[in-house]
């Protein structure tokens, strides 16, 4: 059964990568195998729980994280985002309908319905801003070099990559700060494979596999 699952999942990302988006098919193929552990493991756990005539609560909740997590498929969670203590903006890249959706909850009316999505990238600052519903985000991203390479820094003052936030909407300015802004950079720019290796309190380069202007300037031409 878990075979079947996460075996699709990857040959159906596999099916999606074009060949002139490398760093979109690098993340994407990293993010698809961090899905298939994690319904390897929740599958296991549901085994376990639904064996047990005394878990029957947590049964049916294992198995409706499986479910969530099948039908979310291979998305990049790009930035997630808090308005508001009501309102969360969420952008993510869906790998298999390679398309970028922006998406709003609201506490008090629920999710709303998705909408496309549009990336801004000015490589020179290291700014990425994000367009949708009417609301734009953008973000000066910590980067360093390292190894004689420049990277997105992860380290404990810019956990999420994320020096400073701006944020309108409707064409007019709101308060937003960097620490509002939870990003996916962790995990979409690093590989599954390798450990998380440090230099200092800084993910060395050598495990962030993911260019992270390279994967920009093709989220930017979508």
């Amino acid at each position: 059964m878990k075979k079947t699952i996460t075996g699709f999942l990857l040959l159906s990302t596999i099916s999606t990568l074009a060949s002139g988006t490398p760093a979109i098919d690098k993340a994407c193929l990293e993010n698809d195998k961090r899905i298939a552990v994690e319904l390897d493991l929740l599958q296991n756990e549901a085994s376990i729980a639904c064996n047990d005539a005394g878990n029957v609560s947590e049964c049916r909740s294992l198995k409706n994280e499986i479910k969530r997590l099948i039908n979310k498929g291979n998305v990049l969670d790009l930035i997630n985002v808090d308005r508001d203590e009501d309102i969360t903006d969420v952008v993510f890249f869906n790998c298999s309908k390679k398309v970028l959706k922006f998406n709003t909850l609201n506490y008090g009316s629920g999710l709303g319905l998705a909408t496309n999505a549009k990336i801004n990238f000015d490589k020179e600052k290291d700014a990425v801003t994000f367009f949708g519903n009417s609301v734009e985000y953008k973000l000066e991203l910590a980067t360093e070099n390292l190894n004689d390479k420049k990277i997105i820094s992860l380290d404990d003052n810019y956990y999420y990559g994320v020096r400073a936030a701006s944020l309108k909407v409707d064409g007019v300015s709101k308060t937003v700060y960097a620490e509002d802004v939870r990003t996916g950079f962790e995990s979409i720019l690093f590989s599954y494979d390798s450990e998380r290796r440090t230099h200092g309190s800084t993910f060395d380069s050598t495990a962030q596999v993911v260019d992270y202007v390279q994967l920009f300037t093709e989220l930017a031409t979508l």
